[in-house]
């Protein structure tokens, strides 16, 4: 982490901030452009005959954020335990792509054979797909959406509190 290299985690040491705060700031930060970037793929697709309901839209957006807290605290954790920026990517690669063709998010994995669709149900990224395409479909009663709340609330939990005991571990 450049942060990290630079000093900069141990300069906000010093500061009256709660240890957690500079790992959830960064997230935060993360999940706000995330949401922008969602709004104007929404405003976009609205433009171009997209219907969904206010309850809908706001359930998928919902759904995002989870998503982009669990992708942006699990990151985050990763980097602070590897310490090394070239492992960290080269591990986020080989990661995803597996991750992508598993959830189901290119193709949906009832096309797929029978042991990648057993492997997708591990992905939790699959769960978010599965209740954004129930959404989309005005669905918003699929048993999808309460279960990837559920998956991405509990995933995100234990991936925040990973990366905030990182930043504490590493400014002591």
């Amino acid at each position: 982490m450049p942060s990290l290299r630079a000093g900069v985690l141990e300069r906000l040491a010093v500061t009256p901030a709660a240890r957690p705060a500079p790992a959830l700031g960064r997230m935060l930060t993360d999940v706000v452009g995330l949401l922008a970037q969602s709004l104007l793929v929404f405003a976009v697709a609205v433009l171009m005959g997209f219907r969904v309901s206010l309850p809908g839209a706001l359930l998928i957006l919902g759904v995002m954020v989870l998503l982009g807290l669990l992708v942006a605290s699990f990151s985050y954790a990763l980097a602070l335990t590897l310490r090394d920026e070239t492992a960290f990517s080269s591990l986020v690669n080989f990661v995803t792509l597996p991750l992508i063709l598993l959830s189901g998010m290119l193709v949906p994995l009832s096309y797929a054979p029978a042991w990648m669709e057993t492997a997708g149900a591990a992905n939790p990224l699959r769960y978010a797909v599965d209740a954004v395409r129930a959404l989309a479909r005005g669905d918003l009663a699929a048993p999808d959406v309460p279960q990837a709340f559920l998956v991405l609330a509990l995933l995100t939990a234990l991936t925040v509190t990973w990366a905030a005991r990182g930043f504490r571990r590493v400014v002591p």
